[in-house]
């Protein structure tokens, strides 16, 4: 499908930035750990916006919790073209997500899982009630809603302890909490298969020369978590 909007098709560092670059909406938004270039978080943007510098920006994200109109720190871009419809698409898969959550009271982690990517939360009658989100996971299946599939899941290379604190700093507080952990699919102490927000940009970043949209992107190593 064409892009209908007139925003560049790229995806890049912020930093690298000369000029200011339109960012369409529900563009992909990275934040870097401190050993850059890992990135340790992956958000949706708001609305469009212009940007020629590393800022906060409003977003949509698994925070923990889940959160619309929040703030995030934008290192990285990734925008893939989205037409109208998909972008309608996003919208409504936003909507529909947040009226899992409304008239019930849940903490923040009951929101958010590691591994898998995404979790249905089951009734006792067997019934899928809520889902439950990483930060990726959360863009992984607003994408999919439109039918884009930015990552082969049954391909992630294998995560270590390390590796994952840098993605998600607040394990050093539960690693020593299995139980908290294997909430969040953390079983044992690692490897596991995490996909982490810096795949998503090298996903992306195959947009920008492809004739048609590229099949999703199998991650070889853990490396990738780096972008660029």
């Amino acid at each position: 499908m064409a892009n209908t909007s007139a925003v560049p098709i790229c995806t890049l560092a912020v930093s690298a930035l000369k000029s200011p670059i339109r960012v369409q909406k529900f563009a992909i938004i990275g934040t870097y750990a401190e050993n850059r270039p890992f990135v340790r978080h992956s958000a949706l943007l708001h609305r469009e916006d212009s940007i020629d510098d590393e800022r906060a920006v409003t977003v949509h994200h698994m925070g923990p919790p889940i959160e619309v109109d929040d703030l995030c720190q934008c290192h990285v871009i990734g925008q893939v073209g989205l037409t109208n419809e998909e972008t309608e698409a996003i919208e409504d898969w936003i909507a529909a997500v947040a009226t899992q959550y409304c008239g019930i009271s849940v903490r923040p982690l009951q929101q958010y899982v590691i591994v898998p990517h995404m979790d249905w939360v089951i009734s006792e009658e067997g019934r899928p009630q809520r889902q439950r989100f990483s930060c990726v996971g959360y863009v992984i299946e607003a994408y999919s809603s439109t039918g884009i599939e930015l990552l082969d899941l049954a391909c992630l290379p294998d995560a270590n302890r390390s590796d994952a604190e840098t993605a998600y700093p607040d394990l050093i507080r539960i690693a020593t909490r299995p139980t908290l952990a294997g909430r969040l699919g953390l079983h044992g102490d690692g490897p596991w298969k995490i996909p982490l927000p810096g795949y998503l940009f090298h996903s992306t970043a195959r947009y920008s020369t492809a004739e048609t949209r590229p099949s999703p992107f199998a991650p070889v190593s853990v490396d990738h978590a780096k972008y660029p």
